[in-house]
């Protein structure tokens, strides 16, 4: 699960490119275990094959 006070401090990659965090074209926390890809990068992952990386610094996690 991921403290939503620390989303933020997440980072995450499409194809390479980093996403912003809480921007329309970016990304967002949802629940304590969903990040959500918006607008146009959504858009993006529905095109066919692409890589996306989830990175979070120790503690913003709990493996539960």
């Amino acid at each position: 699960t991921l403290d939503a006070e620390e989303a933020a401090a997440g980072n995450v990659l499409l194809d390479g490119q980093e996403l912003s965090y809480n921007d329309p074209d970016g990304w967002r926390f949802d629940a304590p275990n969903l990040v959500e890809l918006t607008g146009g990068a959504c858009q993006m992952i529905q095109s066919g094959d692409h890589e996306i990386q989830v990175t979070f610094p120790c503690g913003v996690v709990t493996i539960e």
